[in-house]
């Protein structure tokens, strides 16, 4: 049609309906990886979870394919008005054009309305059995792991990255855990008050701990009843772990003189089972209070943190500890965080940054 009347003697009308009749296939061509099939390799969980979110986009894509719909039928219309001014009834003329604007409101509606599918399927996806979700989620936290955990980069070799995943272990934490550097079991009883002062510098024990005047200097301090966290900053956070009497535990040592700046943070009701030193990624370390499930109740980031001190504090509170070496996350293009992914945190977790 265009070649034979001319490019530039061609109607208006005519070129608009050429040219939408185009837009169902420009969206089909756009869209085409929500009308495809979950991949194969995925799991069934995953597959699921993948496959209802596509249901929901592709009902916002039919709405555009009626939208685009519209808009042919209004071009149609269009081009009936013209043909009208060849010689049809004045009143003809009219009902095209208004059928016209009918046809374009139309489009417009079902192309505001498209969105809606899409954004409400996170919302759908809630109806569905509260096992089934968590079952999802844990699948995709640990092909996450696995993906992050097969990455040389992380580990800077491949002997290294094959270790990593030999050694780790399914069973252990919320979604598995690799072999720590180093694992201490809980002791029977609770020791002598003892803090963490900083890197390189001996524990201080009885008598040593009543010289300290600021509590800053400490960030980690075992009084005998419960663990005081302390930032540079002045934020404090008591841990209560003694579940004897008071008289069968060492007596505390004044941990709170009076210090200007020095702010308390609502104390952790909930006890926890293990105490977790992590480093990934350069000197920052992360000391993590772990309950009976592996999920994360208090985070503490500081640089002043170290394994044998940490070690003997978690010996002195009656709680497992254990040194995991993540690799790292920045550099060489490794951007993900194991430490989120393998110590998930629980609602209410405290958290404290040393920096």
């Amino acid at each position: 049609m265009l070649f034979v009347l001319g490019a530039d003697n061609t109607p208006q009308p005519y070129c608009d309906l050429f040219f939408v009749s185009a837009w169902p296939v420009w969206l089909m061509a756009a869209t085409w990886p929500v009308w495809r099939a979950p991949g194969r390799h995925l799991p069934a969980l995953l597959r699921l979870r993948s496959r209802h979110r596509r249901i929901g986009w592709r009902l916002s894509v039919l709405l555009l394919f009626g939208a685009c719909g519209a808009v042919v039928g209004a071009a149609v219309w269009e081009w009936c008005e013209l043909w009208q001014l060849g010689g049809g009834p004045d009143g003809a003329f009219v009902d095209c054009s208004v059928r016209s604007r009918q046809w374009l409101d139309a489009a417009r509606t079902l192309a505001l309305l498209s969105p809606l599918p899409g954004l409400a399927e996170p919302v759908t996806w809630l109806l569905w059995p509260g096992a089934l979700r968590e079952a999802v989620r844990r699948t995709s936290t640990r092909r996450r792991i696995a993906d992050t955990l097969t990455d040389p980069r992380r580990w800077g070799t491949v002997e290294a990255t094959a270790a990593a995943v030999r050694d780790f272990d399914l069973e252990r934490g919320a979604h598995g855990l690799p072999r720590p550097l180093r694992e201490e079991p809980a002791p029977d009883a609770p020791g002598r008050p003892v803090a963490l002062r900083s890197r390189g510098v001996p524990l201080l024990r009885g008598r040593g701990l009543q010289q300290v005047r600021d509590p800053r200097e400490t960030p980690v301090l075992w009084d005998g009843q419960a663990l005081l966290l302390t930032t540079k900053g002045g934020d404090r956070l008591r841990v209560p772990l003694s579940d004897t009497p008071q008289d069968a535990v060492p007596r505390p040592v004044a941990t709170e003189p009076p210090v200007p700046g020095l702010r308390r943070v609502a104390a952790l009701v909930q006890r926890p089972a293990m105490l977790v030193l992590v480093h990934e990624s350069g000197l920052w370390g992360r000391l993590l209070l772990l309950d009976d499930d592996g999920y994360v109740l208090v985070r503490f980031r500081s640089r002043r943190l170290e394994a044998q001190g940490l070690a003997e504090i978690a010996a002195a509170a009656r709680l497992p500890f254990a040194h995991y070496d993540l690799g790292r996350t920045a550099g060489n293009g490794v951007r993900v965080c194991l430490a989120d992914l393998l110590f998930p945190t629980r609602r209410g977790s405290r958290y404290l940054n040393d920096g």
